[in-house]
């Protein structure tokens, strides 16, 4: 931060000269618009940084604006706190730029806060994205080796440097589970709403689905099958499971059952004798063979 000297009026000792310098991240700032309130010249633009302002009364409080572009565009007027007085009418006001960024920049991102700030002041900054899959992961600083800042999507400091920020977002990925043949008839058949990272552990629910004629096997990820309550890794990859069934051996009672051949297996195939309707798997010759069928009294 630097100043340029100004000489005290001394024609009146109630009025005095002053000056206000702009530097923006470190740099004096040229072509920024300085307004005082109240004041006899209120407006004036910096040249090497200092805009400066005769006839300021000593009785008067003076509120500094300040627009770093000196044409009302990029940046809004600033409100800044220095106060200019007799005993120091030469004011140095610092800024310093916020920029965000996202990584990666190839999805829908919103990051709130970049913009220009007067040292010392309170900045907040915001990361969000609506793409699908994804979620924050933190902020780090592009300057610093270990630039990690907050994992907070909303994070608040106090600024005193120019500062590069970039906000991390990371895809998730889902695990589905699938009911395999005979999906119509299988119940209890568990959902994961939660999205995980790649390398995040993942536990199968302990629920069993159920489904007449079977037995629950396990869950395929079409290499391996797990039991419920086991677990593995998350890769870089969503995950479909999709339930083993083990039929149930056919055990008929209280009569002679004589079922037909049917190759197509379009029909319900009928029985004579037994009550009710039995859910069983045929082993035998031809396309009969590991089919469930339905039997049911003539």
């Amino acid at each position: 931060s630097w100043t340029v000297p100004i000489k005290l009026t001394v024609t009146d000792s109630t009025v005095f000269e002053g000056s206000v310098t702009i530097n923006v991240d470190g740099a004096s700032k040229d072509g920024a618009t300085v307004t005082l309130a109240p004041g006899d010249s209120p407006t004036q633009t910096t040249t090497g940084g200092t805009a400066t302002f005769q006839n300021l009364l000593v009785s008067n409080t003076y509120t500094i604006t300040v627009d770093l572009d000196g044409d009302g565009g990029t940046y809004q007027p600033v409100p800044v706190t220095a106060t200019l007085s007799k005993t120091n009418p030469n004011v140095t006001v610092d800024f310093y730029t916020v920029s965000l960024k996202a990584d990666p920049d190839s999805i829908s991102t919103t990051l709130k806060g970049a913009g220009i700030y007067e040292s010392g002041a309170k900045v907040t900054i915001e990361a969000s994205t609506d793409a699908e899959g994804y979620r924050f992961d933190g902020w780090t600083d592009d300057d610093k080796s270990d630039g990690s800042v907050s994992t907070s999507s909303q994070y608040t400091f106090t600024i005193s440097g120019k500062v590069n920020y970039t906000a991390h977002f990371s895809r998730t990925y889902t695990v589905q589970y699938l009911a395999g043949s005979g999906q119509q008839n299988v119940s209890n058949l568990p959902t994961d709403p939660k999205g995980y990272y790649d390398g995040d552990e993942v536990t199968i629910p302990t629920a069993v689905p159920t489904r007449p004629g079977y037995t629950f096997a396990g869950w395929n990820d079409g290499n391996k099958t797990y039991k419920p309550g086991e677990s593995f890794t998350m890769g870089a990859a969503a995950v479909t499971l999709t339930a083993q069934w083990t039929p149930l051996p056919l055990s008929l009672t209280g009569g002679t059952f004589t079922v037909a051949h049917n190759d197509s297996l379009s029909e319900v195939i009928k029985a004579v004798g037994g009550e009710g309707q039995i859910t069983y798997a045929i082993t035998g010759a031809g396309n009969l063979a590991g089919s469930g069928l339905t039997l049911e009294s003539n």
